[in-house]
């Protein structure tokens, strides 16, 4: 049996909406970040040095009422970037911050267009069309829309976006996996009646998707998905909030 030992990252904090974990400072140790909702509002990482003990939070940037964040290689130099997003706001907006050294020294925050979805709030960076840049999927709440970006460049440079669905996800819950094991990327989401998991399938590996294929129903609000083989058998399906981790509507 599994045994646990509880280390605090930090208490200086109230109200974090969204975790996330990668090497910021490329040490070779993962670090901690979080979205500080209230009352900082910021986006925060904290360095490991090693067996669990952190350093005290390093403000990534200040922004009005940021919920969601996700980390990755944006730009191709093999650090790790972070995105956010601010549902919230007026205007509501999905923003960059630019690891510049590796050592997790963040540029300012980069607005990212998004002419075509309104309220983005879950952000996952993985490439899409497997042109070797990683892309951005995002889920929207003001229009219930599932869209994802494309890195034209490779630098973070995106399109205006591709609408995969409209009027149907929750703006939460989704996950990027290859489910009919055709070797692309396909999506899990969580739906608009708060019941139902859907996957969208990548149709040509280069991010045109199939309609909705319905997984189940849950009951409650699917806030969070996750994809894993649970079984064992091979298939990397749904381990979701509808199965054994069901989050209430928010």
């Amino acid at each position: 049996m599994a045994q646990w030992t509880e280390r605090i990252v930090t208490s200086n904090t109230d109200g974090p909406t969204e975790l996330a974990v990668g090497d910021i400072d490329s040490d070779g140790i993962i670090d901690v970040l979080y979205v500080n909702h209230y009352p900082a509002q910021s986006f925060v990482w904290h360095k490991n040095y090693g067996n669990g003990n952190f350093g005290p939070g390093q403000e990534i940037g200040a922004i009005n009422l940021p919920r969601n964040m996700a980390v990755g290689d944006i730009d191709g130099d093999g650090d790790l970037d972070v995105f956010g997003s601010t549902p919230h706001a007026s205007p509501p907006n999905l923003v960059k911050y630019e690891n510049l050294d590796g050592l997790g020294s963040f540029g300012p925050r980069t607005v990212i267009a998004t002419p075509n979805t309104s309220g983005e709030r879950a952000i996952l960076i993985r490439d899409i069309n497997g042109d070797g840049h990683n892309d951005l999927v995002v889920g929207s709440i003001d229009d219930d829309t599932l869209a994802w970006y494309k890195n034209l460049d490779g630098n973070g440079n995106f399109d205006t976006g591709n609408i995969i669905i409209s009027g149907y996800v929750n703006g939460s819950g989704i996950d990027v996996g290859d489910i009919d094991g055709d070797g692309d990327l396909d999506i899990v989401a969580g739906t608009l009646n708060y019941n139902i998991m859907s996957w969208f399938e990548n149709l040509d590996g280069t991010g045109t998707f199939g309609p909705p294929r319905e997984i189940g129903s849950s009951g409650m609000a699917v806030l969070s998905v996750f994809l894993a083989d649970m079984d064992g058998d091979g298939y990397r399906f749904g381990r979701g909030c509808w199965g054994f981790c069901l989050v209430g509507k928010s």
